[in-house]
């Protein structure tokens, strides 16, 4: 075999010795805890961020004492309700990412596939998140002068 041949052939096994390492510890881990560190993680800061818009909200509706809102809190208040129902949304979809008993092998497999399928639509929910934090603050940042 010519060398440039070998290289592609261990480059190739290289390869899928790191794939089938990283579906056997995310497995392990799904069967061990029932969710992945990565998911319980983006829950935690998606719960985060739906609790201060939830609050912002609530607060910018109290300090308005029953007065018609003026443009820029009206705005506010629309981002805070659009971050906490995106934030719900992603919610739930990290929670159909359970495994719900756990221990079980092939549940943990099955779970870890959907996973994989997930992640680009997990992705995109959180750059929206990242987005609307994003909007929070400058709006925030904007009221505040």
């Amino acid at each position: 075999m010519d060398p440039l041949t070998c290289l592609s052939v261990a480059g190739t096994a290289v390869t899928f010795v790191e794939f089938a390492f990283k579906i056997l510890s995310e497995t392990r881990q799904l069967y061990e805890n029932g969710q992945l560190t990565l998911h319980d993680q983006a829950a935690a800061a998606s719960k985060d961020l739906a609790d201060f818009g939830a609050k912002l909200a609530t607060s910018i509706r109290v300090h308005g004492k029953g007065k018609p809102l003026v443009e820029s809190e009206v705005a506010l208040e629309s981002l805070c309700r659009e971050c906490v129902e995106l934030a719900g949304e992603l919610a739930s979809k990290l929670d159909s990412l359970k495994v719900k008993e756990k221990g079980k092998l092939w549940k943990s497999v099955g779970t870890f596939l959907k996973s994989v399928w997930s992640k680009k639509e997990l992705e995109e929910i959180e750059k929206r998140l990242a987005e609307y934090r994003n909007a929070l603050n400058t709006r925030l940042m904007g009221s505040l002068r």
